[in-house]
């Protein structure tokens, strides 16, 4: 019954992954820390999010990603260090603290989102390049960290919505930064002894089949009926889930 459960938790967040372009680090995570411990909920989630992502890199050239890459080098390596912090403290973390951290990233990013608050990195420009590029490396930091430790990239995901993308390449350059992460966190996970004495990776490798059917799901009827009110009703699932973890 439990693998059953999980299996339609991982479905579900493939198919918001392929609806809206993000969020199956969110479904799974928080729903499967309701079942396992957070930190397996968060280590089982690693190749899933890492496979769920390998079909949308193809929505984007490679030169795009390239120019954006290039133009956002403080961002990109900052995301990559504070991922690799993460890692080391996510096995520190009490479970209990690290389902309220979940639950309060959710709760606010879904805020954050509903509120319309607008981040737009063009605000750095105005700003002293030196005081802008470290608020960028600031940022960058905190949402890696917050993404190696807990699996939510949900800072990363506001930076890149801001950047005022096509959908399309939003999707596509999305995927190709979660996906490069995600092949580090694998490694990292290894070399920390995440996958030693459990059955995790298995069990992670198995969960990235379900994922993976969810997001074909989610593109194809993304792709038809996609539009600002489906994205507020995923926000206000996100809250849901996220309230559901604070109160605990």
């Amino acid at each position: 019954m439990e693998y059953a459960v999980i299996l339609s938790i991982l479905i579900f967040a493939g198919l918001i992954k392929g609806f809206v372009g993000f969020g199956e680090a969110v479904i799974g995570v928080s729903l499967i820390s309701l079942i396992l411990s957070p930190q397996e909920a968060v280590v089982l989630m690693i190749l899933p999010i890492m496979i769920s992502n390998i079909s949308l890199v193809r929505e984007v050239e490679t030169s795009t990603v390239e120019v954006l890459v290039s133009g956002h080098r403080i961002l990109v390596s900052s995301i990559f260090g504070g991922t690799i912090l993460g890692m080391f403290f996510l096995g520190m973390i009490p479970s209990n603290l690290l389902s309220l951290i979940i639950g309060i990233i959710m709760v606010l990013y879904s805020v954050i989102k509903f509120e319309g608050v607008n981040l737009h990195p063009s605000y750095f420009s105005q700003l002293p390049d030196k005081v802008g590029s470290f608020l960028t490396f600031l940022l960058g930091s905190l949402g890696g960290f917050i993404f190696g430790s807990t699996s939510i990239g949900a800072l990363i995901v506001i930076y890149l919505e801001y950047l005022e993308l096509p959908r399309k390449k939003f999707i596509g350059i999305l995927g190709f930064v979660f996906l490069l992460i995600s092949a580090v966190r694998i490694g990292f996970s290894y070399y920390l002894g995440y996958y030693t004495g459990s059955n995790i990776l298995y069990l992670s490798a198995l969960a990235s089949i379900p994922v993976f059917i969810g997001v074909k799901i989610g593109e194809y009827v993304g792709k038809e009926n996609s539009n600002e009110l489906h994205e507020r009703l995923v926000l206000l699932l996100f809250l849901v889930i996220g309230l559901r973890l604070v109160i605990g």
